[in-house]
């Protein structure tokens, strides 16, 4: 058995993917309706529509199977609804007038920048929409930026990969166009123009089951797949513990960490990676690793081990936040209701540190000194933190609140 193969490890079955039977087939019985729409006045237009929108939604299954964990072609488009459909168009409309309307009501230059960017994003888009199926999801840059984040480098190789398909589709179109009659050339336009949909579609699916650890998505793999899992995880497992038996523990992090670069791991394997790294007294590998930890144990509704991780990464350095800055916000929420206000304190001023311009930054300030005030003798640096708060606080009530505190500490202190 092997691990999830990264994707670029897999480009040639990843453009090979829509000659697969299931998929081979959609693509000729769709050309054919396309072919034959082009011959028919009026209703031919109508069934040239329908086409597309069946591909569109055979994309998307194609997305959710393969982001799931299936390789093989979808069968059919059953299993996702129309409304997916109707949310990705709308989510193309967005991406054109929204680009649009900024450069008619500010600058062309901007509106420019605009469109690229959304360009450079829209991957994670549609990836979103694949997740949730919610187009309100699909419109939320903060989910795309997620994304984006959460995949790391390998989001812009996506992005230049997918504009190679299309690029390749494209310039295979214009050749075709130029050395065949149309009755020819039309409907070999047509199958890669669907070649380059569902590979890149698949492509994409392939990135959220790869990384579907770090993105919080939950595949609903098939059985075999399961087993696969349990099988790669045993058999690493037996290695690492084969090279910690023989006293080469530098091996046995090794093999867990190129694991980790690749796939999830059971919390058990992480476990198993902190004790090993603490042996080698490898703090940068402890920090870098408790951020993906923590994501893990937040997914697995694990905040009790959470808490404790956090504490374990503070200690190491008293700037350490989660992944996702809400994520710290909401462990300090948990920390203070279970009693360790000290940890809600170093969440909170680790939080404050790592994004001081964060729109919440002087709520988390708040929060922070109303359970500094608690701990006998941090006043000053409860009203240290209130005096680089309140610039920022835009907020009346809450900046009434800061002032009366600062007030009654600044008597305090003085």
């Amino acid at each position: 058995m092997t691990a999830i193969l990264p994707f670029w490890q897999r480009l040639r079955a990843i453009s090979l993917y829509p000659f697969q039977s299931a998929a081979l087939y959609t693509v000729i019985v769709l050309t054919v309706l396309i072919a034959v729409g082009g011959l028919l006045p009026v209703v031919g237009f109508l069934l040239i529509l329908l086409s597309w929108l069946a591909a569109l939604k055979y994309a998307f299954e194609i997305l959710l199977t393969t982001a799931n964990g299936r390789l093989e072609a979808p069968e059919s488009v059953l299993g996702i609804g129309n409304s997916v459909v109707w949310s990705f168009l709308v989510l193309q409309i967005v991406s054109v007038f929204v680009p649009m309307i900024v450069a008619m009501a500010a600058s062309v230059e901007l509106g420019t920048l605009l469109l690229w960017l959304i360009m450079f994003l829209q991957p994670a888009a549609i990836m979103a929409l694949g997740m949730t199926q919610s187009l309100l999801s699909a419109l939320d840059p903060s989910l795309w930026l997620r994304l984006v984040t959460r995949i790391g480098w390998p989001y812009p190789a996506l992005v230049g990969l997918l504009l190679v398909i299309q690029y390749s589709a494209a310039n295979a179109t214009g050749l075709l166009g130029a050395m065949l009659p149309a009755v020819l050339a039309e409907p070999l336009i047509t199958v890669f123009a669907l070649w380059a949909l569902f590979a890149t579609f698949h492509l994409m699916g392939y990135l959220l089951w790869q990384y579907h650890g770090a993105l919080g998505f939950e595949p609903t793999a098939p059985e075999r797949v399961v087993n696969q899992r349990e099988a790669q995880e045993q058999q690493l497992q037996d290695a690492v513990t084969q090279a910690v038996q023989g006293g080469d523990i530098a091996s046995a992090l090794r093999l867990i960490r190129e694991e980790l670069r690749s796939r999830a791991l059971p919390i058990p394997l992480h476990d198993l990676y902190r004790r090993l790294l603490r042996q080698q007294g490898d703090q940068a590998a402890l920090l870098e690793h408790g951020r993906l930890f923590m994501h893990l144990l937040l997914v697995e509704k694990q905040d009790r081990r959470a808490l404790g991780l956090a504490r374990e990464c503070l200690d190491l350095d008293a700037h350490f936040t989660a992944p996702d800055i809400e994520d710290s916000i909401r462990l300090a929420e948990r920390a203070a209701q279970s009693g360790q206000s000290s940890l809600a304190v170093d969440l909170l001023l680790a939080a404050v540190h790592a994004d001081s311009r964060h729109p919440e930054m002087p709520r988390w300030t708040w929060r922070a000194v109303d359970l500094l005030l608690r701990q006998p003798g941090r006043e000053a640096q409860a009203l240290s933190l209130l005096d680089k708060a309140l610039p920022r606080c835009d907020d009346p009530a809450l900046r009434d609140s800061l002032e009366g505190l600062r007030r009654s500490l600044a008597g305090a202190v003085g």
